[in-house]
């Protein structure tokens, strides 16, 4: 390439632009290459890349990029969404949790009346035996 340009400014021509010297030295080792096409520079013996197909692809991709932004803000909305939904269950857990320490605490109470009361049961069992036992038979 380098020979390329100097061979220009050899001959008293103008400077050709950079690209039209690529793409001739590039056209001499490939000649079904794109890669100048697709940066968008006119290769030699090309001709120019029509903006109606430009156009084409910048809205394209235009809409590409709306259709992701609208898929990132339904995931971000759906993230928030199941934020609320964990926090949510979050606190009935912990409601859950308290009604259930209220209720065995309850229940607890509950045994040790029960205790009591049989205790006072076997008592009061206990003195009606002696009391029968004591009374004479009639």
């Amino acid at each position: 390439m380098k020979t390329a340009r100097d061979e220009t400014l050899e001959e008293g021509e103008e400077t050709k632009p950079i690209d039209e010297i690529v793409g001739r030295v590039q056209s001499e080792y490939s000649s079904s290459s794109k890669f100048l096409e697709n940066m968008g520079i006119r290769s030699a013996g090309s001709q120019p890349i029509s903006t109606n197909t430009s156009s084409a692809r910048i809205r394209e991709l235009e809409e590409i990029v709306q259709v992701q932004a609208l898929q990132i803000e339904k995931a971000e909305r759906n993230e928030q969404d199941l934020h609320a939904t964990i926090i949510s269950q979050q606190e009935e857990m912990t409601d859950v949790k308290q009604k259930m320490e209220e209720t065995n605490e309850s229940n607890k109470r509950n045994e040790e009346q029960m205790f009591i009361l049989k205790q006072k049961q076997e008592t009061t069992n206990s003195l009606l035996l002696r009391l029968i036992s004591q009374s004479p038979i009639s």
